[in-house]
C-alpha cells in the first residue's frame, strides 16, 4: 500500500507541476489547456515511471539519487511525448519567434533549454518524493 501511495503522490505532483513548468514563459492559457495537459502528463508518467521505479525496487537500488534521476528522466520523457503530440511549424509570442518553418530559432532553443531544465527539476523532486514516501530499504549485507 505504501508503494501504491508513493506512485500516486509522485505522479500527481509531477503531473500538477509539470504544466506550470512547461508554460512558465508563455502567456496565460485557458483552464482547459492545463487540465488536458495534466491528464496527458499523468498518462505519460504512468507509462514511463512505473516500469523504471519497479525495476529500481526489484534490483535493490534504493538510494535517493537513483529515484531522483529516474524521476527526471520520466519527466523529460513525458515532455518529449507531449511536445511531439503538439508540435507546430510556426510559434510566436509577441515579437519573439520560437519556431519558423518547423525549425527552432535562437529564441526557440533558449526556451527549449529553459523548459527542459524546469521539467527535469520537477521530475527530480518527484523521484525524491517517491523515495521519501515509499521508504525503500536494502537488507544489510551479512558477512
Amino acid at each position: 500500500m505504501r508503494i501504491f501511495s508513493a506512485y500516486l503522490i509522485s505522479i500527481l505532483f509531477v503531473s500538477s507541476v509539470l504544466p506550470l513548468a512547461i508554460e512558465i514563459a508563455l502567456p496565460p492559457y485557458p483552464l482547459w489547456v492545463f487540465i488536458s495537459t495534466f491528464f496527458a502528463v499523468c498518462a505519460f508518467s504512468v507509462i514511463s515511471l512505473v516500469p523504471i521505479f519497479q525495476w529500481l525496487l526489484a534490483t535493490k537500488r534504493t538510494k535517493v539519487w537513483y529515484f531522483s534521476l529516474a524521476g527526471a528522466f520520466c519527466a523529460l520523457f513525458s515532455y518529449v511525448l507531449l511536445s511531439y503530440c503538439f508540435r507546430g511549424s510556426f510559434e510566436q509570442i509577441d515579437s519573439a519567434v520560437f519556431v519558423r518553418d518547423g525549425s527552432l530559432t535562437m529564441d526557440g532553443w533558449f526556451r527549449l533549454l529553459q523548459t527542459l531544465s524546469l521539467v527535469s527539476l520537477t521530475g527530480l523532486f518527484g523521484g525524491g518524493l517517491f523515495w521519501r514516501v515509499s521508504k525503500p530499504t536494502t537488507p544489510p549485507i551479512s558477512a
